[in-house]
């Protein structure tokens, strides 16, 4: 139990040995004061994940944006992309791009900028992986669009 959670304890013993209708305004003060301290550190260690994880899904956002339909007309315009990062190391992912729509520089960098954040989050929270390496499954031209090999166009 922590101290706070002894104190309200206390507070509320103390204040429930006067008459059961009446609370004294000391301690009703008190019990309010005891009641909400827990809430207000939950609420302030929530922020902090929460935004980090709305950055990458918002870097994410974007790299999909950059990406677009990824429309080509051979093989060769079709290239992959390594999205995030496991705990272990290695992306989460791949995603298929295009040559002849999208300007590699500006996608590498959202790239990187993402795999950062994921391995920032990753320490922070001590999260772990199964430290399997997914593998760039290479991409190619279906339908005139790039999809990573393997999947349906």
């Amino acid at each position: 139990m922590s101290p706070l959670s002894i104190a309200s304890a206390r507070f509320s013993a103390s204040c429930s040995r006067t008459q059961r209708r009446v609370v004294k305004p000391g301690c009703r003060l008190l019990l309010l004061i005891a009641l909400a301290l827990p809430g207000l550190g939950a609420c302030q260690a929530q922020p902090t994940a929460e935004v980090h994880e709305t950055a990458e899904q918002d870097l994410l956002a974007r790299i999909r944006g950059a990406i677009g339909e990824a429309k080509c007309s051979n093989d060769a315009e079709c290239r992959t992309l390594a999205v995030g990062e496991k705990a272990c190391g290695g992306p989460q992912s791949w995603l298929a791009w295009s040559t002849a729509g999208t300007e590699p520089a500006p996608l590498q960098s959202l790239a990187s900028e993402l795999a950062a954040l994921a391995r920032q989050r990753n320490q922070r929270s001590g999260r772990v992986s199964n430290c399997q390496y997914n593998a760039d499954p290479g991409a190619v031209c279906q339908a005139r669009r790039c999809v990573l090999q393997g999947s349906a166009p």
